[in-house]
């Protein structure tokens, strides 16, 4: 995204500190959203924890009820945030 803002989402990063989101440095996207970049749309991605990720990923397993409750809740509501903060600020 434009470099103003992806300082402004810098910005905020001490409001997600908390909930153990850090990492507002990144500046590739992982495949599954790729392709929106090439479109020049602004992209943010919520980058789980990987050391169960792909005990189900793209398995025959890989089924809704292997989702901890828990984990999607709080990406969800850390996504959530993101996009009320930018709703409200750009």
């Amino acid at each position: 995204m434009p470099p103003q803002r992806r300082r402004q989402i810098f910005e905020w990063k001490n409001y997600f500190l908390p909930y153990g989101i850090y990492d507002f440095d990144q500046t590739y996207a992982i495949q599954d959203i790729a392709p929106l970049k090439k479109l020049d749309i602004p992209l943010a991605e919520l980058v789980v924890d990987t050391q169960r990720y792909f005990d189900y990923h793209h398995s025959v397993e890989d089924t809704f009820d292997k989702v901890n409750k828990r984990e999607l809740l709080l990406g969800a509501t850390a996504m959530t945030q993101l996009i009320f903060m930018i709703d409200k600020n750009w």
